[in-house]
């Protein structure tokens, strides 16, 4: 009964409902600019990209957070993808559980497709990682650059979730899907010639959902 309460007890209980919020863990945003951001976005970024290997610093990034968890917040602009890496990556990027990967829609660009040579890595994969989300921005990819624009491999609880795919060229696929669970697909737009795979879903995957995507397939020549 409030009526019962102390002076005293009100100056406890706001010290212990401080003590509690102080403890709320909050989420770690952590913001990586394209090296054709605008000045505003690069003045405020964690990390700046030089347009060159920008898979490096975004993965930089990633790892920065890897014990807490968080979100990796894109700019505006394009970051070019190499599949040239030296340093023992399974892809382009790895994100591990809790990680959330954002752009700002599709003025965030990730390029592939300018790479040289060619790749059996994704540009972003996600495996044996939990709760990832994938979202908001624009992925070009093509003439098997990566073997996957994003690949989910033994993985659960994934969003991928307001992206447009673009890919040119042959022997590529967009999308896999492999020995993972409750993953969601959704709001998205595929954008493909006709001798690509847009999403594979192989080898016991199960509470798949690919649900309010817009795919288009045009004749490649």
């Amino acid at each position: 009964n409030d009526e019962d309460m102390t002076y005293t007890d009100w100056v406890n209980l706001e010290d212990e409902l401080k003590s509690v919020s102080s403890n709320v863990q909050r989420p770690v945003t952590v913001f990586v600019a394209a090296s054709d951001a605008s000045a505003k976005s690069k003045s405020g970024a964690d990390y700046i990209c030089t347009g060159t290997n920008d898979e490096e610093t975004i993965q930089a990034a990633i790892n920065s957070i890897v014990s807490t968890g968080g979100v990796i917040q894109l700019s505006e602009g394009t970051f070019y993808f190499s599949n040239n890496r030296t340093s023992g990556a399974v892809s382009g990027i790895a994100l591990d559980s809790g990680i959330a990967l954002k752009g700002a829609g599709s003025s965030t660009v990730i390029n592939t497709y300018n790479t040289s040579g060619f790749s059996d890595n994704p540009a972003i994969g996600v495996t044996g990682s939990d709760n990832v989300t994938i979202s908001d921005m624009l992925i070009m990819s093509g003439d098997y650059k990566f073997s996957y624009s994003i690949d989910i491999n033994g993985s659960s609880n994934v969003e991928v979730n307001n992206i447009i795919f673009t890919l040119q060229g042959s022997d590529s696929g967009i999308f896999r899907i492999y020995n993972s669970s409750d993953v969601n697909v959704i709001n998205s737009r595929f954008e493909v010639t006709e001798s690509q795979t847009s999403i594979s879903v192989t080898n016991n995957s199960k509470n798949i959902l690919i649900k309010n995507n817009v795919f288009n397939v045009y004749d490649w020549e």
